[in-house]
């Protein structure tokens, strides 16, 4: 059986075998049969993160009180039904067995299965019913019972409690308030999710129900007190110093070495290191040490009491608080000392903890944590008996908002880390791409064409057309500075064309508009070709520390594998040009002639702008007749052999300082870019409103006619049933009298 690897049904099902015989394997694969699928979990179970306000409403079956018949009766070699939504609604609303029923089942649950059972009939029910569920159906009443026997029926009980609290704000104004948060509380606080961090454990949320009525508290719930007030003293800086804080679990530790002190393991067994270090601890810094103990291992009693071993004044002493007024039992208080005496030699002396008396059975736990708090803070008064509902209530609503703060959280950290994730993936793609750019990113020139390489490498561009000219056709001029690559050869006007040209000026004569001429050259024009000096963003430096060169130091060097990243311009979002070689005629024969090592210059820009340098009175009045057509005109040469390359002729640079920018690239930072998002947005927005304003008047005055249009027809077809009826002998105003002819 060791080797059992495959299951055959044949071999096991409905065999006679046991149970306590089956493999491993074989149980393994039984559990599968008493699994609630995943998909219905939910469904037929309240989820662990919905609020405990909602697990109050959620629909539980309830538990049948008719008398339940034999364990057999329940399992049948039936195959169960299909799932469906009336079935599981059944499931939810048929009342199931009780508890001691539903664990015999599950005892019997895998030998059942084992001798061939298949599905699970409501025997209890008697024969009322004939529908075979799953044998899974035996999990989901066994999560029923634990759900309501730990969390529903606890929970609905305080709630009853919390709304009499609420009903008592007349008498107990302050008492009231803190039952309206207590109900806040409660529609926000997941009943099954574990304590965050920050408390004692981290059991589920619902077990904090002991605090909401007149409950007795386990250790649990003393220690998440203990929790808050070590919160308390670390916020203090006066407290902080000389006062610790310990969890239930030291006094039985404490009880535990006394009792083997004989055999002297305190000071060798592991397990003792930690109240070993804990002693030295208060010993060395003069320090208090606040804890909470259960009487349940000495005297046998569900009681809690406070202990304090307080060495930060001159006389070490055991501080000791019942709030019944019983003394210290004598093997605590033999215990407690002992351990003391393991670090100190002083004498210890045992005082009683100044704590308010109990008057009921249920109020110690919080009487103990009144009497600390008044310890470590000794404006906080001791509080009577007839205040527990108050302390109660404050102490739970304390506790929830700590949680759902820690909550938060954590659920921060987890979005930043989710975000950081995403980020470092985003890093890691960018740089895995681009290599050359992040070598390029490190450079240390700080000078200002540097960083404007750097900057648009990354960045995302908008290109700005040039704004319309408002100036009159008059004042347009063709004229260009002396020395500019489309400079044209004006003649000088004679002195009677001087005053023509004034008189239309000022008459208001309009002169023709110049013809419009093109932002940049056709490509079969003589470009200048940049120096080695100077790029589209300007001169560049003699010394190029940032890797950044010409293009001729690229080809000196062997060239870059990305050599187009350099070339930023117009033409960087021009359409792919088609790589197959033109047919070559007589009117391309210059285009094609262009030498190769131009392929990658940019043309030089235009300027369709005035000059600054023609502004004197000669030039002014050159083109304001109208006679631009007088120009003379250079032939056209001669059409040249398509094998023969065109001579290239190279104009002057343009200088810089009198030339004008007509367009320009503009680098859209992430601020202006969400400026601008809005900004649409909110435009879109407003026209989709006006659009839904537009329609609803449309179709109001569409009802409108269609009510118009109802009320004619119904006008009419009155009129038309009075005249009939007027015609039939009716007379109006007198009821069963017909007209005489």
């Amino acid at each position: 059986m060791d080797n059992f690897s495959t299951f055959e049904k044949s071999d096991w099902i409905a065999t006679g075998k046991k149970w306590s015989d089956a493999p491993p394997a074989l149980k393994k694969i039984a559990s599968h049969w008493f699994l609630v699928p995943q998909e219905l979990e939910y469904e037929i179970l309240p989820s662990p993160y919905i609020p405990i306000a909602k697990l109050l409403e959620f629909s539980l079956p309830l538990e049948s009180t008719i008398t339940t018949p034999d364990s057999t009766q329940y399992f049948s070699n039936r195959l169960p039904d299909l799932l469906s939504d009336a079935l599981i609604l059944r499931m939810r609303r048929l009342p199931i067995p009780d508890k001691k029923t539903v664990n015999k089942l599950l005892a019997v649950s895998r030998q059942s299965w084992l001798d061939g059972n298949q599905s699970v009939i409501y025997a209890h029910l008697g024969e009322h019913t004939a529908t075979h569920y799953p044998l899974w159906i035996l999990t989901y009443w066994a999560a029923v019972h634990d759900i309501k026997r730990n969390a529903w029926g606890p929970w609905k009980t305080c709630q009853a409690w919390v709304n009499a609290q609420k009903r008592l704000g007349k008498k107990y104004p302050a008492r009231a308030a803190l039952a309206d948060e207590t109900s806040l509380m409660l529609t926000m606080v997941p009943w099954g999710r574990g304590k965050p961090a920050g408390l004692a454990d981290s059991e589920p949320f619902h077990t904090l129900w002991r605090f909401v009525g007149s409950h007795w508290l386990s250790g649990s719930q003393m220690d998440d007190m203990l929790e808050l007030l070590r919160y308390k003293i670390n916020s203090s800086p006066d407290s902080i110093r000389d006062t610790r804080i310990w969890g239930t679990a030291l006094v039985p530790k404490l009880l535990d070495a006394y009792g083997s002190a004989a055999v002297g393991t305190y000071w060798t067994a592991p397990e003792m290191r930690w109240i070993r270090d804990l002693g030295k601890a208060i010993v060395r810094d003069r320090a208090a040490l606040i804890t909470s103990a259960h009487l349940g291992s000495t005297k046998d009693e569900p009681h809690w009491v406070a202990v304090i071993f307080d060495l930060t004044e001159g006389n070490a002493a055991l501080r000791y608080g019942d709030s019944l007024g019983a003394e210290i039992p004598t093997e605590m208080a033999a215990a407690c000392l002992w351990w003391l005496n393991q670090h100190t030699a002083e004498e210890i002396s045992i005082t009683n903890l100044p704590i308010a008396q109990q008057k009921d059975g249920f109020s110690c736990g919080m009487l103990v944590d009144n009497a600390q708090q008044h310890f470590v803070d000794p404006e906080v008064p001791l509080t009577g008996a007839e205040s527990w509902p108050e302390a109660r209530l404050e102490v739970f609503n304390k506790i929830c908002t700590r949680s759902l703060e820690q909550l938060e959280i954590e659920r921060a950290l987890a979005r930043e880390e989710d975000e950081a994730q995403s980020d470092d993936d985003t890093s890691d793609h960018h740089t895995a791409t681009t290599p050359l750019a992040a070598d390029l990113d490190s450079d240390s020139d700080d000078s200002p064409i540097p960083l404007l390489r750097r900057t648009a490498r990354h960045a995302q561009f908008t290109f700005t057309s040039p704004a319309s000219s408002t100036s009159t056709p008059a004042s347009i001029s063709l004229k260009r500075p002396k020395g500019h690559v489309d400079a044209l050869a004006t003649p000088n006007p004679s002195p009677a064309k001087h005053r023509i040209f004034k008189r239309n000026r000022d008459n208001g004569v309009p002169s023709s508009p110049p013809p419009s001429r093109p932002l940049f050259p056709p490509s079969a024009s003589p470009v200048p070709r940049r120096s080695v000096n100077e790029d589209v963003f300007g001169p560049l430096q003699a010394t190029r520390p940032n890797g950044y060169r010409s293009d001729s130091e690229r080809e000196e060097a062997g060239g870059i594998a990305n050599d187009d990243e350099y070339n930023w311009g117009p033409e960087d979002d021009a359409p792919p040009v088609d790589s197959s070689p033109p047919a070559v005629t007589t009117t391309t024969a210059a285009a094609d002639a262009v030498s190769d090592d131009d392929d990658d210059d940019l043309p030089g820009l235009q300027d369709v702008s005035d000059s600054d340098a023609s502004d004197d009175s000669d030039d002014d009045s050159d083109d304001s007749d109208g006679s631009s057509d007088k120009r003379p005109r250079t032939p056209a040469p001669p059409p040249r052999s398509p094998r023969s390359p065109a001579p290239l002729s190279r104009s002057k640079p343009v200088a810089a300082a009198k030339s004008k920018i007509t367009s320009y690239w503009k680098v859209e930072t992430a601020e202006e870019k969400a400026v601008r998002l809005e900004k649409d947005a909110r435009e879109y927005a407003a026209h989709s409103e006006q659009v839904r304003m537009r329609e609803m008047q449309a179709q109001r005055r569409q009802k409108v006619r269609d009510r118009e249009r109802g009320n004619e027809r119904m006008r009419q077809h009155r009129d038309r049933i009075r005249k009939a009826k007027i015609a039939d002998g009716w007379v109006p105003g007198k009821t069963g009298k017909k007209r005489v002819s």
